[in-house]
């Protein structure tokens, strides 16, 4: 299990673009982000292509802590 269920819900919510925004999302910090940032950051755009959804649709809940 990389992710737990509260944040891959976040990451469908959120759909970060860029790693900084990916760091925004809870349960994603350095560590993931250098693991598996990329390869979630390409599947999150690819599948937003293919529904015809926006990315960075709304911020992650770490934004808010600063």
């Amino acid at each position: 299990v990389v992710f737990s269920d509260v944040t891959l819900e976040e990451l469908a919510r959120v759909r970060p673009s860029t790693p900084d925004r990916l760091l925004q999302v809870r349960g994603v910090g350095q560590k993931k982000l250098e693991s598996f940032g990329e390869r979630f950051l390409e599947a999150i755009a690819a599948q937003c292509r293919e529904a015809g959804l926006p990315l960075d649709a709304s911020q992650g809940t770490r934004s808010a802590r600063g």
